[in-house]
């Protein structure tokens, strides 16, 4: 009995005579579904396959309306091997979340009309700006730049009038010394010619 058993698990083994259960493919339905069957797959909860390209779409433009297709449980038509339709969930995620931001964007509008409504009564009853009054501190500034104005002119004037001694008291050195070397010049002069005249004689 044993070796039978073992001749029969070898014969599996070799010529694969157990299969593997697989999904059957879906039998597409002739012609297009109507509306009312459209409206009752969707209140069963049922995706359209789309059998040609093996993409299933559990809601919008596709649901039930490509040329070839088939209504089934999602899990059913995972197990075909079908995909999921992602860009109609992009549109769905998209189209909520504008629906939510909605109702927030009018609370803000009209909390902004609200505030401006409530504010122009307050801008309107401000009263106009005082303008300040000179003040001591002013006047004492004004006094205190008036007093460095007069020394720093005051300064001017006596650096001026140094510069002018000074320049005085070169141009005499320098005349002094323009004479001395004339009479020095003079005196050699004469002294040469004294010598020239004692040597003629």
């Amino acid at each position: 009995m044993l070796s039978v058993v073992r001749k029969l698990m070898l014969a599996v083994a070799t010529f694969g005579l157990v299969t593997l259960p697989v999904a059957a493919a879906p039998q597409a339905k002739a012609g297009a579904p109507s509306d009312q069957e459209i409206a009752n797959a969707k209140a069963r909860g049922l995706v359209w396959v789309n059998t040609e390209s093996k993409v299933y779409h559990k809601e919008g433009r596709y649901f039930g309306k490509t040329k070839q297709g088939q209504f089934m449980t999602e899990a059913d038509a995972q197990k075909y091997g079908a995909r999921e339709d992602k860009t109609e969930t992009g549109e769905k995620g998209t189209a909520k979340a504008a629906a939510k931001s909605a109702p927030a964007a009018a609370a803000a509008a009209a909390g902004a009309a609200t505030g401006s409504a409530a504010t122009a009564p307050t801008k309107a009853a401000t009263p106009p700006p005082v303008q300040a009054q000179p003040t001591t501190a002013t006047e004492e500034t004004k006094s205190v730049t008036k007093r460095v104005r007069k020394k720093t002119e005051d300064t001017e004037e006596k650096s001026t009038s140094a510069a002018k001694k000074s320049t005085k008291k070169v141009e005499e050195a320098t005349n002094d010394a323009k004479s001395d070397a004339d009479d020095k010049t003079e005196t050699k002069r004469k002294r040469k010619k004294k010598t020239k005249e004692e040597e003629d004689k």
